[in-house]
């Protein structure tokens, strides 16, 4: 049994996502970040860094394994179960440069953005201004990655799971702060009608009880 520490965010889609597409049966413990629960010591001791996701692997063969970093989580889950990222070569480099690019790059830039925008008083935000044109870079890096193949990594994988969560719960806000400065998207249009169509991935949008903001 592995126990999912999460709440509705991008990044606490991930795994519940990654769970449901791969079939293993877990539980979901909510932390509500809203409240602040993200810094109790019992999370804490899960998460040294006190952000969600975070799980524990109660399996009898290895023992208890806990993992935290949505990014760490989808890795361990892949390769327990060798689903969604290549063992090896050319595939598996590719799944995980765009695994780290989505982790290190749209996670951050993409929430920054979005709290940013939020934010917004109606004065010129150099802040705002900041994330909305390095969130515009990394949609054109992402459309030109789907206009040369159907997924990041070729095959639907952890990389795409990763992305996903935040330029679906983004790109429209993204579009009425950027206009005509973010060009058209058709290649992302039509990877998150596919990924957004997955049963598995329904599920998992599902999982965290509360559910995720979409402005689709």
């Amino acid at each position: 049994m592995i126990e999912l520490y999460t709440w509705a965010t991008p990044n606490g889609a991930k795994p519940a996502i990654m769970l449901e597409e791969i079939g293993l049966e877990y539980r979901v413990h909510l932390v509500d970040i809203a409240n602040n629960e993200q810094f109790a010591p019992e999370f804490l001791s899960l998460s040294p860094n006190n952000k969600i996701p975070a799980l524990v692997d109660h399996d009898p063969s290895g023992g208890k394994r806990v993992v935290f970093e949505s990014g760490a989580a989808l890795i361990y889950l892949a390769e327990k179960t060798g689903k969604l990222l290549p063992a090896a070569g050319t595939p598996r480099d590719e799944a995980l440069g765009w695994l780290f690019w989505a982790s290190t790059g749209v996670g951050p830039t993409f929430g920054q953005f979005g709290h940013f925008a939020a934010a917004k008083s109606g004065e010129p935000d150099a802040a705002l201004a900041r994330f909305t044109q390095e969130a515009s870079r990394l949609i054109g890096v992402l459309e030109r990655r789907l206009g040369a193949a159907p997924y990041l990594a070729r095959d639907y994988s952890i990389a795409d799971i990763a992305a996903f969560t935040w330029v679906h719960f983004i790109l429209a806000s993204l579009r009425k702060v950027a206009g005509s400065a973010l060009a058209e998207t058709p290649c992302i249009d039509q990877w998150l009608r596919r990924i957004a169509e997955r049963p598995a991935v329904q599920r998992g949008l599902r999982a965290p009880k509360v559910r995720l903001r979409s402005h689709h």
